[in-house]
Protein backbone atom coordinates (compact mmCIF):
# COMPACT_ATOMS: atom_id res chain seq x y z
CA UNK A 1 0.00 0.00 0.00
CA UNK A 2 2.90 1.93 1.12
CA UNK A 3 4.60 2.08 -2.91
CA UNK A 4 1.30 2.69 -4.50
CA UNK A 5 0.39 5.95 -2.25
CA UNK A 6 4.26 6.98 -2.99
CA UNK A 7 2.94 6.43 -7.21
CA UNK A 8 0.62 8.49 -6.85
CA UNK A 9 2.53 11.23 -5.04
CA UNK A 10 5.07 11.12 -7.60
CA UNK A 11 2.41 11.17 -10.33
CA UNK A 12 0.84 14.33 -8.49
CA UNK A 13 4.14 16.04 -8.59
CA UNK A 14 4.63 15.30 -12.21
CA UNK A 15 1.35 16.75 -13.25
CA UNK A 16 1.20 19.76 -10.91
CA UNK A 17 5.09 20.47 -12.26
CA UNK A 18 6.66 18.61 -15.00
CA UNK A 19 3.44 18.03 -17.04
CA UNK A 20 2.55 21.61 -18.06
CA UNK A 21 6.05 21.95 -19.63
CA UNK A 22 6.45 18.68 -20.84
CA UNK A 23 2.89 19.85 -22.98
CA UNK A 24 4.55 23.81 -24.10
CA UNK A 25 7.57 21.79 -25.28
CA UNK A 26 6.09 19.28 -27.37
CA UNK A 27 3.30 22.23 -28.56
CA UNK A 28 6.34 24.57 -29.31
CA UNK A 29 7.98 22.00 -31.13
CA UNK A 30 5.13 21.13 -33.34
CA UNK A 31 3.92 24.48 -34.24
CA UNK A 32 7.92 25.73 -35.37
CA UNK A 33 7.77 22.74 -37.27
CA UNK A 34 5.41 24.91 -39.66
CA UNK A 35 7.19 27.11 -40.56
CA UNK A 36 9.59 24.20 -41.57
CA UNK A 37 7.73 22.66 -43.59
CA UNK A 38 5.21 25.49 -44.55
CA UNK A 39 2.27 23.59 -43.88
CA UNK A 40 0.66 23.14 -40.92
CA UNK A 41 -0.10 19.11 -39.66
CA UNK A 42 -3.78 18.74 -38.41
CA UNK A 43 -4.85 14.98 -39.49
CA UNK A 44 -2.13 14.16 -40.94
CA UNK A 45 1.80 15.68 -41.80
CA UNK A 46 1.55 18.75 -43.93
CA UNK A 47 -1.84 18.23 -44.73
CA UNK A 48 -2.81 21.89 -44.84
CA UNK A 49 0.31 23.43 -47.18
CA UNK A 50 0.74 27.14 -47.14
CA UNK A 51 -0.44 29.65 -50.31
CA UNK A 52 3.00 29.82 -52.71
CA UNK A 53 4.33 33.47 -52.18
CA UNK A 54 4.27 35.47 -55.49
CA UNK A 55 8.45 36.30 -54.98
CA UNK A 56 9.18 32.77 -55.67
CA UNK A 57 6.95 32.78 -58.21
CA UNK A 58 7.67 34.72 -61.85
CA UNK A 59 10.87 35.51 -62.57
CA UNK A 60 13.63 33.37 -62.05
CA UNK A 61 16.52 34.84 -63.52
CA UNK A 62 16.85 37.02 -60.45
CA UNK A 63 18.81 35.27 -58.30
CA UNK A 64 17.68 36.39 -55.23
CA UNK A 65 17.55 35.42 -51.77
CA UNK A 66 14.12 36.13 -51.55
CA UNK A 67 13.49 33.75 -53.98
CA UNK A 68 14.39 30.59 -52.42
CA UNK A 69 13.71 31.76 -48.84
CA UNK A 70 11.00 29.37 -47.36
CA UNK A 71 7.30 31.28 -46.77
CA UNK A 72 7.09 33.79 -43.27
CA UNK A 73 10.19 33.59 -42.61
CA UNK A 74 11.48 36.73 -43.37
CA UNK A 75 14.92 38.12 -43.43
CA UNK A 76 15.33 37.13 -39.36
CA UNK A 77 12.83 34.33 -38.79
CA UNK A 78 11.55 36.12 -35.93
CA UNK A 79 8.07 34.65 -36.37
CA UNK A 80 8.56 31.28 -36.23
CA UNK A 81 11.27 32.00 -33.44
CA UNK A 82 8.80 33.88 -31.49
CA UNK A 83 6.38 30.77 -30.93
CA UNK A 84 6.16 30.62 -26.83
CA UNK A 85 4.18 29.19 -24.38
CA UNK A 86 3.08 30.19 -20.57
CA UNK A 87 1.48 28.13 -17.93
CA UNK A 88 -1.94 29.56 -16.44
CA UNK A 89 -3.94 27.97 -13.83
CA UNK A 90 -2.64 24.16 -14.84
CA UNK A 91 -3.21 25.04 -18.36
CA UNK A 92 -0.70 25.89 -21.20
CA UNK A 93 -1.20 28.81 -23.34
CA UNK A 94 0.72 29.00 -26.74
CA UNK A 95 1.97 32.57 -27.76
CA UNK A 96 3.24 34.49 -30.52
CA UNK A 97 4.18 38.17 -29.07
CA UNK A 98 4.80 39.47 -33.07
CA UNK A 99 1.80 41.43 -33.99
CA UNK A 100 1.47 40.32 -37.54
CA UNK A 101 1.40 36.74 -36.12
CA UNK A 102 -2.26 36.86 -35.90
CA UNK A 103 -3.33 37.79 -39.56
CA UNK A 104 -0.80 34.89 -40.87
CA UNK A 105 -2.03 32.82 -38.82
CA UNK A 106 -5.66 33.46 -39.39
CA UNK A 107 -5.65 35.54 -42.68
CA UNK A 108 -7.66 38.87 -43.11
CA UNK A 109 -6.87 42.46 -44.18
CA UNK A 110 -3.82 43.76 -43.53
CA UNK A 111 -1.18 46.34 -44.13
CA UNK A 112 -1.39 50.16 -45.05
CA UNK A 113 -2.63 49.61 -48.55
CA UNK A 114 -4.98 47.23 -47.55
CA UNK A 115 -5.28 43.93 -48.75
CA UNK A 116 -5.99 40.39 -48.12
CA UNK A 117 -3.56 38.08 -46.56
CA UNK A 118 -3.91 34.56 -46.90
CA UNK A 119 -4.26 31.84 -44.08
CA UNK A 120 -1.15 30.25 -43.34
CA UNK A 121 -1.89 28.28 -40.13
CA UNK A 122 0.82 27.75 -38.15
CA UNK A 123 -1.01 27.81 -34.68
CA UNK A 124 -4.32 25.88 -33.56
CA UNK A 125 -5.93 22.86 -32.99
CA UNK A 126 -3.95 19.81 -34.51
CA UNK A 127 -4.91 15.97 -34.03
CA UNK A 128 -1.23 15.04 -34.38
CA UNK A 129 -0.14 17.08 -31.95
CA UNK A 130 -2.63 15.73 -29.57
CA UNK A 131 -1.56 12.18 -30.27
CA UNK A 132 2.28 13.16 -29.62
CA UNK A 133 1.04 15.29 -26.29
CA UNK A 134 -1.16 11.50 -25.19
CA UNK A 135 2.36 9.72 -26.22
CA UNK A 136 4.42 11.35 -24.51
CA UNK A 137 2.31 11.80 -21.00
CA UNK A 138 1.63 8.02 -21.34
CA UNK A 139 5.33 7.44 -21.77
CA UNK A 140 5.95 9.96 -18.44
CA UNK A 141 2.89 8.19 -16.11
CA UNK A 142 4.50 4.61 -17.34
CA UNK A 143 8.06 5.59 -16.05
CA UNK A 144 6.83 7.10 -12.64
CA UNK A 145 4.41 4.59 -11.66
CA UNK A 146 6.90 1.35 -12.61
Amino acid sequence: MRDFIQNIKALQDYINTEALDDIGDEAVSHYKKSFRDEAFSDKSEKDMPWQEVKRRQGNKRKKRAANTRKILTGDTGDLGRSIDYRKENRAVVITNPKIYAKVHNEGGKAGKTEFTMPKRQFIGPSLILNRKLKSRLTRNFKRILK
